[in-house]
């Protein structure tokens, strides 16, 4: 591939950032060539995201398993690596196995010699690798040389090699400055003796997030609790404006989502909510248990909810059936409706949908989903609104580590909170999910105060 000098920016258009994104992603096998890549594709997009080193084809090898943090390294103390570390804005840090096993380290102090040299990164993610801490004396927020601030940290199908949150917890020492931090599908526990480390109670004061979106869909790894004792327990508290969760619906799991939402209540102003659709969180908090938190958000602005629909398809005997405690979800997010604060803007609902649509009986299951007129005439009553969205989500979706989608089966909300175009009538008439959705909800629809929008 030619040089970078061999080009004139200044006679090119300025290609669209998908564009961009869509050619670099599938240059896996070519470091070099990605690099140049990604250079040229600077000198055509100055505002454009762009993607300098990806580490899929390297970091897979088991024989050498932290060959990409010396690559990059070594590349980044070249002369070439000095010239062109101004351009690199994003990082990221992948790994895959034929298994689908998380197996390959990456050394935190090795993320701290590489920032310590790429002075422009804003952005960095890591997915499917162990975080290993490995660093002694451990880091604090003080003590951390290189730490700095970034518009976004996002830790996706990660473990920690302990299997504690700690690495995670030296790793926000490193960035304890962030704008949007994801922490999803990430594999580690959480124990109250970690609450005496230094990391821990550095973080107290010194971790400042604008955003999170915490996702986990395991009962036995519940590390994100961590995250949680630091959100709530931080003084002075971070400026959190954006709020999203989806994990387990256990019991023992709930507790701390009240608790969470009203320390940060007064600045909340989205929050997105997958944690209703559980028969068992009544027991142990009562029915209501999320009302009180949500009257307290005094500034919130929009509300994210969920509905999850499955199909089972139909056998010869058995007709098709809905089942996941649709009704449930329905009947938690009406209770919803009926308690959000009166400064509420917007509400954005999203009808996750598993299964099959191609049949009438399939379709009729849904449209027979009790309590729909309920939810329709729960709409209806908030006059206040400004908008409410149906986005339509259907079948599983995958993370996509560049941050475009950052989305795991399981975790509906995420779908709400990614940019969306609003589906015309034309659309709409040929859609069979929408016409679902209009037929449960024919008063809102009527009265036009229904807008829909498409994840595909």
């Amino acid at each position: 591939m030619s040089s970078t000098t061999t080009f004139n920016p200044g006679n090119l258009k300025e290609l669209n950032r998908d564009v961009t994104d869509h050619i670099v992603d599938f240059l896996h096998n070519d470091i070099c060539s990605l690099k140049t890549c990604a250079l040229i594709a600077r000198s055509w997009t100055f505002s454009a995201h762009f993607h300098i080193f990806r580490t899929w084809p390297v970091v897979c090898r088991p024989d050498i398993p932290d060959r990409s943090a010396r690559e990059l390294l070594k590349w980044a103390a070249s002369e070439a690596g000095t010239r062109h570390l101004s351009y690199i804005t994003s990082l990221i840090v992948e790994a895959t196995s034929k298994d689908g096993t998380i197996k390959h380290n990456f050394r935190i102090a090795d993320l701290e010699r590489l920032m310590d040299r790429l002075n422009n990164v804003q952005r960095v993610t890591l997915r499917n690798i162990v975080l290993q801490s490995g660093i002694v004396p451990a880091p604090t927020v003080q003590s951390a040389p290189h730490s700095r601030s970034l518009v976004r940290l996002s830790i996706l199908s990660c473990r920690t090699s302990d299997m504690s949150f700690t690495p995670i917890g030296h790793l926000l020492c490193l960035f304890p400055k962030i704008d949007r931090l994801d922490l999803v599908g990430t594999l580690c526990s959480w124990s109250e003796r970690l609450e005496w480390h230094p990391w821990f109670t550095s973080l107290l004061s010194g971790l400042r997030v604008r955003e999170v979106y915490m996702q986990n869909t395991s009962l036995r790894h519940a590390g994100y609790e961590g995250l949680w004792h630091i959100l709530e327990r931080a003084k002075p508290l971070p400026p959190l404006r954006k709020l999203g969760l989806a994990v387990p619906r256990m019991p023992g799991f709930t507790p701390a989502f009240p608790k969470l939402i009203s320390t940060h209540a007064h600045s909340l102003v989205d929050l997105g909510l997958d944690v209703f659709p559980n028969t068992l969180v009544p027991v142990c908090l009562g029915a209501n248990w999320y009302i009180p938190a949500l009257q307290q958000c005094t500034e919130l602005e929009t509300l994210r909810l969920n509905i999850l629909t499955l199909v089972k398809n139909p056998t010869a005997r058995a007709p098709p059936e809905l089942w996941c405690a649709d009704a449930n979800t329905l009947e938690s997010t009406i209770t919803c409706l009926d308690h959000v604060p009166p400064q509420l803007q917007h509400i954005v609902l999203t009808v996750y949908h598993v299964g099959s649509l191609e049949t009438d009986a399939d379709m009729g299951a849904l449209l027979h989903l009790s309590r729909w007129h309920e939810l329709d005439e729960a709409l209806l009553g908030l006059t206040f609104l400004t908008s409410v969205v149906i986005v339509l989500a259907e079948e599983r979706l995958s993370v996509d580590v560049e941050g475009k989608t950052d989305y795991l089966p399981g975790s509906r909300f995420e779908a709400s909170h990614r940019p969306y175009e609003l589906l015309g009538p034309s659309e709409l008439s040929n859609d069979r999910h929408a016409q679902i959705v209009i037929s449960g909800l024919p008063r809102m629809s009527s009265a036009g105060r229904l807008e829909f929008a498409r994840l595909s």
